[in-house]
């Protein structure tokens, strides 16, 4: 099993920081991050991420509903299939 570490620069907070996701051979497993804003970021309207693995090999991130400049406020973290 490989952890995959996240971390969040300056405003909101992820609902998971740390995600350890099962690994198969033959099953891809998926965990969905998100950003969560208080009211008074969400009222900003300027908060947008880009989202990348640090082991793409390993673990694919693809972002969701992607705002203006391919940020977002979701990814969907995936383990990859090795053949």
């Amino acid at each position: 099993m490989r952890t995959a570490m996240m971390s969040c620069v300056s405003g909101g907070k992820l609902n998971a920081p740390k995600v350890l996701l099962p690994y198969s051979p033959t099953t891809i497993s998926n965990f969905t991050l998100k950003v969560n804003l208080t009211k008074e970021e969400q009222a900003e309207h300027n908060h947008c991420y880009t989202w990348r693995s640090t082991h793409p090999e390993v673990v694919a991130v693809t972002p969701m509903n992607l705002l203006e400049e391919d940020c977002s406020l979701h990814a969907v973290v995936s383990t990859r299939i090795k053949n």
